[in-house]
């Protein structure tokens, strides 16, 4: 749920707390931090985003995971990415990659098939 959920939270006026609560500290974050803060919160509610569609997981121990997350692009189709979480201050937080992104880039999907589906 945290791959999930907190990503999701950083497009409203709010992010600046869920970073703070929900993002492991360090050199990625504070990079995300700076770029974030360079874009109006209404220039993010204006874009088109997708909806989440399902998830896997690919890799897990009891302090990391890696989630694929399967989104439905706005154009309809299928596509995945991976959010790196980490057991942090008694609660799951997503690490963000040393580019400051909280997910790898969105690749295209052939289809639902080894995710656990929340909607198509």
């Amino acid at each position: 749920m945290a791959a999930h959920v907190i990503p999701a939270q950083m497009t409203g006026s709010g992010w600046r707390a869920v970073v703070d609560e929900q993002v492991v500290p360090g050199f990625g974050r504070d990079l995300f931090v700076s770029q974030r803060s360079s874009i109006d919160d209404a220039d993010l509610k204006n874009r088109q985003t997708g909806g989440y569609a399902g998830f896997s997981v690919a890799d897990y121990n009891t302090k990391n995971a890696k989630v694929n997350l399967l989104v439905k692009s706005p154009q309809g189709s299928l596509v995945s990415t991976t959010v790196s979480v980490r057991w942090s201050g008694g609660d799951w937080k997503v690490e963000p990659r040393t580019d400051g992104g909280l997910h790898s880039k969105v690749t295209a999907t052939g289809g639902p098939g080894g995710f656990v589906q929340w909607e198509v």
